[in-house]
């Protein structure tokens, strides 16, 4: 192998899986190649892996992996790729191996760059599996893009949605719906774009939910601007959700559309329809973390959330005034002055510590790197991501509990583990917390080792029990009251901890009940002042066991949109249920079987497919007629008699309930979802 070791590093590759696990390479050229063959810069003597399988380049400041044969598997961020842009912090899987590439801060670099043309390339169909080798996932469904065809004479002046996915260097909104699997991408040529229900608009959404013309976006120069409501129509019934704030049909809204983009249209009903927004860059469309350099030289650097400070970090889990970093000879020393959830430097708590180039200080969700000649600054609080790989629990008499269990869980996203009782939904929520560690594998938050770094990411978690964890004895805003000072750190003013208090009510829309007893609210009131409780610190990764236990079907969809526009609102949810009625809100399901075995990781839309079921009532929301509906349904659209509006539910119930005989024993392999589909 060719040693990658001369000065300057650009980029580094840090193996998860494979041969090479837990190995880092540093990448000092602007073209490496990977494979099995020893001519290769890193080789890999992995059997999956191909003589010569991918290549790494940096051109333009862009970085582009490309496969180098048609055969071989190359997987970024979920998705099975030809030729793609990486940035910093993307997992990428070849064959059996998978590996975290990270770019060096101190080099400077656009991530998100494009090439100046850009190879055209159609990439094959996505694939939600994390990385391809592992062993328990399901093959990649292949994502299925139906386009909504125009009557003929409108044809001509539409944007006809792609085939496939996007063209590079053609912006697009794709619409999707958690009533039906279709993705369908629009190309975003014209000046203005109208959409709606009503077949006269360029994008035509035929969903309940959506008013007759819902929204609009039109270019101004070179920006394409989103605008909600239609100018042709002065409100919509059910508004709109932008990074998971309600946005009333009334209000008046624009936005000028970047990369990352979601916007969102629906009702406590069940229905959501989503517009993803795509740059036609052939980066990826992730919102990445902005990297802020901060110039050294200053004898004193103050660090805090206080605005009189050199580094503002301006969030509930930083002190006023958190630390100093003081100039000593050779370089700068960091002193913790007396903050509540500490300094970390390399996942060691410290109060007073030089620092060396490359060393990482973590405060609060902030990562900030030390070169030497600069600190730089990464806001990680809404984009952690979470890998588990190769997750071995057992119990009492070597009962196994996981079952080699390797998922992959990025920012923002929310997650459902679904399974029978006993499937092992809980453990894996407690290994992935870190609450109960697996006994092997292991699970990263953003590339790091989090079983070696539980201290330096606790306070980014938040964690609702199954069973309330609010005094039932005392009004709600008193609970959270004395749970902020508990939680938050000791600078925060009255005034401070009050305004978060409101922050938190609306959050999860119990204003209205914040001087009432907790002892005198619902079942589902008591579940959100839990989460309220929670979001106090503002975490960036959520746990949730059984939220939606014993509430009625109305109050769990409702609960299912709230943590749904939680997501949107930058935190990663991850919650366990037994429920699958509303699992289409979600971003992911993680269904396991007996023995603890991962049966299915991917969107709840294709798991109908993968296991080859064409209706289950549990993956399709719940429709209601009548009033109980109209006032959420847009004005302009006739009500549906009941008896063709419900979905049709089979008469015979499935003979393989888990437990029952004719199931077999225990689900032993992966080819048996006899289990999982009962519990759909």
């Amino acid at each position: 192998m060719e040693t990658v070791n001369s000065q300057p590093t650009l980029a580094s590759i840090k193996f998860l899986t494979g041969s090479l696990a837990g190995n880092t390479y540093q990448i000092t050229k602007p073209k490496i190649t990977l494979g099995r063959e020893p001519a290769n810069d890193i080789v890999l003597s992995d059997t999956s892996v191909s003589r010569h399988h991918a290549q790494i380049t940096l051109n333009n400041g862009t970085w582009t992996i490309t496969k180098l044969a048609r055969q071989n598997t190359v997987i970024v961020n979920h998705r099975n790729v030809q030729q793609s842009a990486i940035n910093d912090r993307d997992t990428i899987g070849l064959g059996g191996t998978s590996f975290l590439f990270q770019i060096n801060v101190g080099v400077p670099h656009t991530p998100h760059a494009p090439q100046a043309n850009p190879p055209k390339v159609a990439p094959t169909p996505a694939s939600f599996t994390p990385q391809q080798s592992f062993q328990n996932a399901p093959p990649p469904p292949l994502a299925s893009f139906v386009a909504q065809q125009p009557a003929p004479a409108q044809r001509q002046n539409k944007p006809a949605p792609f085939d496939t996915e996007p063209v590079h260097d053609v912006p697009s909104l794709e619409v999707t719906s958690n009533t039906h699997p279709e993705k369908t991408p629009y190309p975003l040529t014209k000046q203005v774009i109208n959409i709606g229900r009503h077949p006269s608009n360029d994008i035509v959404i035929n969903e309940n939910v959506v008013s007759a013309y819902h929204a609009q976006i039109v270019r101004e120069g070179n920006q394409l601007i989103f605008i909600h409501p239609h100018p042709q129509q002065p409100r919509t019934t059910n508004g709109l959700l932008y990074q998971g704030r309600r946005i009333p049909g009334n209000e008046p809204f624009r936005k000028p559309l970047e990369r990352g983009d979601i916007f969102r249209i629906g009702d406590d009903h069940g229905t959501l329809v989503t517009l993803t927004y795509n740059d036609g860059s052939a980066a990826a469309q992730d919102i990445v973390p902005a990297i802020r350099p901060i110039p050294l030289g200053a004898p004193q650097i103050s660090i805090g959330r206080h605005p009189n400070n050199t580094v503002v970090l301006n969030h509930p889990q930083v002190s006023a005034y958190h630390a100093h970093l003081q100039q000593v000879q050779g370089g700068y020393r960091i002193v913790d002055i007396g903050s509540t959830n500490g300094v970390y430097v390399n996942a060691l708590r410290v109060t007073n510590q030089l620092l060396k180039p490359g060393d990482e200080v973590r405060i609060g969700p902030f990562k900030l790197t030390y070169t030497g000649t600069q600190l730089t600054q990464q806001d990680e609080s809404n984009s952690v991501r979470i890998d588990a790989v190769h997750l071995i629990k057992l119990g009492n008499k070597q009962v196994v509990l996981l079952n080699d269990i390797s998922i992959a869980i990025p920012p923002r996203k929310f997650v459902s583990l679904v399974g029978g009782s006993g499937t092992g939904k809980s453990t894996l929520m407690g290994a992935l917390n870190g609450l109960r560690p697996a006994e092997s594998g292991m699970v990263f938050y953003n590339g790091q080792d989090y079983y070696k770094h539980l201290a330096a990411f606790s306070t980014q978690l938040g964690y609702v029990p199954q069973d309330d964890i609010i005094h039932r004895d005392l009004p709600v805003e008193r609970a959270l009251y004395y749970a902020a000072k508990m939680r938050l750190p000791d600078d925060f003013t009255g005034a401070q901890i009050q305004q978060r208090i409101n922050e938190v009510l609306e959050d999860v829309e119990i204003t209205h009940r914040r001087h009432l007893m907790v002892s005198k609210l619902s079942g589902g009131q008591r579940k959100r002042v839990s989460i309220a409780l929670e979001l106090l610190a503002n975490p960036s990764v959520f746990f949730l066991d059984e939220p939606t236990s014993g509430l009625d079907p109305g109050l769990d969809r409702k609960m299912m949109f709230l943590l749904r526009r939680l997501a949107d609102k930058g935190h990663t949810i991850v919650l366990v249920t037994h429920a699958t009625n509303n699992i289409n809100a979600c971003d992911y399901v993680c269904f396991l079987a007996q023995g603890g075995r991962l049966a299915y990781f991917g969107p709840p839309g294709d798991a109908k497919k993968y296991f080859d079921k064409t209706e289950r009532p549990g993956l399709r929301p719940l429709h209601t007629t009548g009033s109980m509906c109209k006032s959420r349904l847009p004005r302009d659209l006739p009500l549906v008699p009941a008896s063709l509006e419900r979905p049709q539910r089979s008469s015979s119930p499935c003979a393989a309930i888990p437990g029952n005989s004719s199931c077999c024993s225990p689900c032993a392999t992966l080819n048996c979802s006899k289990t999982i589909e009962a519990t759909l």
